[in-house]
């Protein structure tokens, strides 16, 4: 059985530091012998405990650098001898662990650990498929000036950036970005199609992560046609239209309390696809007058138990719901689809704002404008985090979750 004593588990992470560091510092040749699983164990736990950003972002550290074999003695040309172990990718589980701590990561040096991993792994994929078909490897001296160049474009905030938001396609625009500077090179063409296949592959990887599996998209839509419990109760049963909503608001609830991430990572996706669809898909009034609408119900749900006959959409129950669960992860989730729910409320307003401008002439009130806008995301934000003070123990700290540049960018 695993484990499940948060003192057990720090006590562990003493022991390993005790023994692999040496005046503060980590040293990569007490590594050895250690097997990654352990680290990553140590990963959930931090995670699952909400122990220190520092703590956290060190055993980040641990980890990525056991993907690497580099020799015993420190040389100048360390970098160009160490090696990529793609077995330490299997004994976690798959590139999935690592995307996903990508995902999840609240500093630029963890994003940017987790980032090198994510490239040195699709390299190593295009490499495989060069020795199935008899083409030539790729070999360091040739992806170093890609790694460069994509590290100046700062490859790992652009990746980071899309997969919060589930933007398309940031690959092919640092693809855009610096296949020029590539043509000072002798041999440009074959570097940029090596450019091409690398940003072609993260930016597949990011949109299987960002996107709802398949499987589940036709129950989306079933969620959207049925999204109140009159609906249900209301549906023809000949049919069998009542049962298919019920079993797919089942699947739903069944994805978001899951213990497996990548089930709760498609209960997001799916989850906050209804919740922006209240707001850019309802006819009833505006897009300001729509988040009115969706900041009053969700306090509403927030502070009431669940009632059949409410005008309040499943999806807010459902979001709600989850700050009362035991489980320190699945509370999580709550913040999780709160942050893309307001980034992408974000980018409707202005849409909307683009909209206006171009159908009308630039006038003075365009400050006033932008006001409103910061203040229609902050009424969001502000009920819904007042909602977690209110279900929250002192396991969370509800404000280091919105430490990013949100209301910077409004």
């Amino acid at each position: 059985t695993v484990e499940k004593e948060e003192s057990v588990w720090a006590s562990a992470l003493s022991c390993l530091l005790y023994f692999v560091c040496d005046r503060g510092k980590i040293r990569r040749n007490r590594l050895k012998g250690l097997d990654i699983r352990v680290v990553k164990a140590l990963v959930e736990t931090s995670r699952f405990n909400s122990w220190a950003e520092l703590v956290h972002c060190k055993l980040i550290s641990i980890l990525t650098n056991m993907f690497y074999q580099v020799p015993d003695e420190a040389t100048t040309s360390i970098i160009s001898a160490a090696s990529f172990l793609v077995d330490q990718v299997d004994l976690i589980g798959g590139i999935d662990f690592i995307f996903i701590e990508y995902s999840l990561a609240t500093t630029r040096e963890e994003r940017k650990h987790l980032y090198l991993v994510l490239f040195d792994y699709v390299l190593h994929q295009i490499n495989e498929i060069c020795i199935l078909t008899g083409a030539s490897e790729y070999s360091h001296d040739e992806s170093q000036p890609i790694a460069m160049l994509l590290a100046l474009a700062d490859a790992s905030e652009a990746f980071y950036i899309s997969i919060k938001l589930g933007v398309e396609g940031i690959g092919e625009l640092l693809r855009r970005s610096i296949s020029a500077a590539l043509s000072r090179y002798p041999n440009s063409e074959r570097l940029n199609m090596l450019l091409g296949n690398i940003t072609e592959k993260l930016d597949a990887i990011i949109s299987s992560f960002t996107h709802l599996d398949k499987e589940f998209l036709h129950l989306k839509q079933i969620t959207k046609s049925n999204k109140f419990m009159d609906d249900i109760e209301g549906s023809s049963v000949q049919n069998g239209a009542g049962m298919k909503a019920k079993l797919a608001w089942t699947i739903l609830h069944s994805l978001l309390h899951s213990d497996r991430i990548s089930y709760r990572q498609n209960g997001y996706i799916w989850l906050g696809d209804l919740l922006i669809a209240e707001i850019s898909e309802s006819r009833n009034g505006s897009i300001w007058s729509n988040i009115k609408s969706l900041q009053n119900k969700i306090a509403y749900a927030g502070a009431h138990d669940f009632c059949d006959h409410s005008d309040i959409p499943l999806s807010i129950w459902l979001m709600c719901g989850l700050l009362k669960s035991k489980n320190n992860n699945i509370r999580w989730g709550f913040l999780f689809v709160l942050e893309r729910l307001l980034m992408r409320c974000k980018f409707l307003l202005d849409e909307s704002e683009m909209q206006k401008s171009s159908d009308t002439d630039f006038s003075p009130d365009h400050s006033d404008s932008r006001l409103e806008k910061a203040n229609a995301v902050i009424d969001i934000m502000s009920r819904a985090l007042s909602l977690v003070a209110i279900n929250e123990t002192d396991r969370i700290n509800i404000l280091k979750v919105y430490n990013y540049k949100l209301l910077g960018e409004l």
